[in-house]
């Protein structure tokens, strides 16, 4: 199994990050007194950790060709 890249990785932790930002924020708003630092760096955590995670996509599979034979017979097998 092939790991992500560590910039990937990366993004997802920012993400992460940021979704745990917002929960002092709710909170916050729930008690009527909103802190809006916490809003704008979850919001910015989020965007920079998806942006990270885009540019640093691990490359995408390759076809497996083990076992080709058997599936082209399952495929004749299924035109008779």
């Amino acid at each position: 199994m092939e790991e992500e890249p560590l910039g990937y990785r990366v993004g997802i932790f920012l993400i992460v990050i940021g979704f745990m930002a917002l929960i002092p924020f709710v909170a916050s708003e729930q008690l009527n007194q909103p802190d809006y630092r916490y809003f704008f760096s979850a919001i910015f955590l989020l965007v920079m950790g998806g942006f990270v995670m885009w540019r640093n996509r691990p490359p995408k599979r390759q076809d497996v060709q083990r076992f080709r034979i058997f599936k082209r017979k399952q495929k004749d097998k299924r035109k008779e």
